[in-house]
């Protein structure tokens, strides 16, 4: 229950900010696309630590890699 009031306290404090402010949700998809990148974004970033740290220890960029094994075979 506690998550859910504050989940609703943060989005009746976001619907009623003004309109000009970026921060400002118009309907409850706003809170959706919100709640979908609290998993997102802590996920892209590993993801970009990691090839950052592959292309600084092998010199090798995984993006331009199919497959696990073609990146193994390089």
């Amino acid at each position: 229950m506690e998550e859910y009031e504050n989940a609703k306290s943060l989005f009746d404090y976001r619907m009623k900010l003004p309109e000009n402010n970026s921060n400002k949700w118009n309907n409850f998809k706003d809170y959706l696309e919100f709640y979908n990148m609290l998993d997102c974004e802590p996920l892209v970033e590993a993801i970009s630590n990691s090839f950052a740290k592959f292309y600084e220890l092998f010199e090798l960029d995984p993006m331009l890699f199919m497959t696990l094994p073609s990146i193994a075979f390089k």
